[in-house]
């Protein structure tokens, strides 16, 4: 399902990078993106959100179009 979003984003609108986040937290998911390509971008500040009064830390990946 990500290589066909992934496709239909490239192909389609020409995009030459797709990003998401993703909570460090959720490991399948992080692992599931690394398996598409996504790479992790290391930021200076990573983002941070209070979900349900708890802080989560958020990775940013990233793909280029080849």
């Amino acid at each position: 399902m990500l290589q066909l979003g992934l496709k239909y984003v490239f192909e389609l609108y020409g995009a030459k990078r797709a990003s998401l986040g993703v909570f460090e937290n959720n490991l399948p998911a992080y692992y599931c993106y690394k398996a598409v390509g996504f790479k992790e971008l290391v930021l200076d500040t990573p983002e941070t959100y209070n979900v349900l009064g708890e802080e989560w830390k958020c990775k940013e990946m990233v793909i280029e179009n080849l």
